[in-house]
């Protein structure tokens, strides 16, 4: 699965159908953060391990409402041994300033 977008319960189950090969062995939440305490919105970042060496890192965003907790978004992505370079991140930190100052970027939390 690279690239590809799964929109509700349907695509997500034949998703999972299709991934049943991969045993999770461990996972571990990275960071929880309150992103919009008026929105009740989280982004938590998990790291799961698999039987076959794999990492692969999960962005998640929850939103809480009448008590319930709901996954609104996820993101999967295999982790790369060899990472990101400082320069990478550095310029990559930079795109993302501008274009958090061009926007009401509370707003789009």
């Amino acid at each position: 699965m690279n690239g590809e977008v799964l929109n509700g319960r349907e695509q997500i189950s034949k998703h999972h159908l299709l991934c049943k090969t991969l045993k999770l062995v461990s996972t571990k939440s990275d960071v929880l953060i309150l992103a919009n305490h008026k929105k009740s919105i989280d982004y938590e970042v998990i790291e799961n391990y698999y039987d076959i060496r794999e990492r692969h890192k999960k962005l998640i965003i929850w939103q809480t409402a009448n008590s319930k907790r709901i996954r609104v978004f996820e993101f999967i992505g295999k982790v790369d041994s060899a990472g990101a370079t400082l320069v990478d991140v550095d310029e990559r930190r930079k795109l993302w300033l501008e274009l958090w100052n061009q926007h009401e970027a509370k707003e789009l939390i």
